[in-house]
């Protein structure tokens, strides 16, 4: 895997592939739902959606992964992400309070060969105008080339205890 396949994968038309449904996470916090990411009908990583149904504030995760994670959006009202420092000028500095994106394009100086980063260090803050599970969905397959004609994500799952 090089930066300029992991360019061309994320300029590519993609489409999610399959009916999903939530399933408990690897926490007993969360549930996920997974589809399965298709370019030209061959399965080409995955897109999944970690929901927090116990958190008092709407929470979740939206990843792209070939593996691993090459773009994140981090929705959490609350959420405090130290952005390291950078020598890209255009990146925000220090703490970013809130919701927040991870982009491919901010994070891509950290491959070391053929290695993808381990995780993606570099964030922005998610756009004011943007909230919600479905807005961040449709803002975020925009940002990476994948339609979403005909995918239906069924509602995420109401908390499970009293908060």
């Amino acid at each position: 895997m090089s930066v300029e396949s992991i360019d061309h994968y994320l300029r590519s038309p993609k489409r999610l592939a399959g009916i999903a449904d939530w399933w408990a996470g690897n926490g007993h916090e969360d549930q996920r739902i997974k589809w399965a990411v298709t370019i030209q009908h061959e399965n080409h990583g995955d897109l999944t959606i970690t929901w927090f149904p116990n958190s008092p504030v709407e929470r979740f995760k939206i990843v792209l992964a070939l593996p691993p994670a090459i773009w994140r959006i981090d929705y959490d009202p609350n959420d405090r992400h130290p952005n390291p420092l950078s020598t890209i000028p255009a990146l925000p500095r220090g703490i970013i309070l809130g919701s927040h994106f991870h982009a491919w394009e901010d994070n891509r100086h950290l491959m070391k060969g053929n290695m993808p980063p381990p995780r993606l260090r570099f964030a922005r803050p998610l756009p004011a105008d943007i909230s919600g599970l479905h807005a961040c969905l449709r803002w975020f397959c925009q940002h990476v080339n994948i339609a979403l004609d005909g995918t239906t994500v069924p509602p995420p799952p109401s908390a499970d205890r009293l908060l």
